[in-house]
């Protein structure tokens, strides 16, 4: 499926994208006399970034195999004009939890209108090869519910009970800092800085269970 290769994105990587920006290179100067100095190293530059997550709910039972399971992925796409898609996708595991739930955490410019993004969900069983369903939301149109949580219907199948999810949005903090992982469990990773990674605000965003992925947007517009 063209749409599950296109989310492909190793945890690796987003683990190492970094926060901070690589020292400047030192650099020569030449004077008016022609002489070429040589300036110091600068310190390194702290970013500032935005994060905002994105949680997607299904609180009604999803459709089970014949072995009473779903294996349950999420595949997102956020995207924002003038900066660099983002895309993500949760790891393959079996569920036959009524309330079922994956978050995603990404990062923007601090200058840049979130509410101008998209996000594209799909959310299919892997166990079975089978789309349970995709659409398109604008980061704005969550933005202005009074709740921040939009539902979506997944389709006409019979084999789920009032098939829907629910969508919300919700903004964290800026932070500069240097990024770290922070492992919930196993094989489930968050990419955070770390002014965040014991308080009290990260445990709400990141309840147990959750699915949680970062991956800092690029800075510099697409060509």
């Amino acid at each position: 499926m063209i749409f599950s290769r296109l989310f492909n994105i190793s945890r690796d990587r987003c683990a190492t994208y970094p926060f901070v920006a690589p020292p400047t290179a030192k650099v020569q100067d030449q004077s008016e006399d022609g002489n070429h100095q040589e300036q110091a190293s600068r310190p390194p530059r702290t970013e500032i970034v935005s994060l905002f997550a994105i949680t997607v709910l299904c609180a009604k039972r999803l459709p089970l195999n014949p072995n009473r399971k779903c294996a349950p992925v999420v595949h997102m796409l956020f995207t924002m004009p003038g900066y660099r898609s983002q895309h993500a996708k949760t790891q393959k595991r079996q569920t036959n939890w009524p309330i079922w739930q994956e978050q995603f955490i990404f990062s923007v410019d601090p200058s840049a209108k979130i509410s101008e993004g998209m996000v594209h969900i799909l959310l299919e069983d892997s166990s079975q090869h089978k789309k349970l369903g995709e659409f398109w939301v604008s980061l704005e149109s969550i933005m202005q519910d009074g709740s921040s949580t939009r539902k979506f219907s997944l389709g006409s199948d019979d084999s789920m009970s009032e098939p829907s999810i629910s969508v919300a949005f919700d903004t964290l903090t800026e932070k500069k800092s240097k990024s770290h992982m922070v492992s919930h469990r196993k094989n489930v990773y968050s990419v955070l800085p770390a002014t965040l990674s014991s308080s009290d605000e990260e445990k709400r965003h990141l309840g147990a269970g959750l699915f949680t992925l970062l991956q800092i947007a690029q800075s510099s517009a697409e060509d």
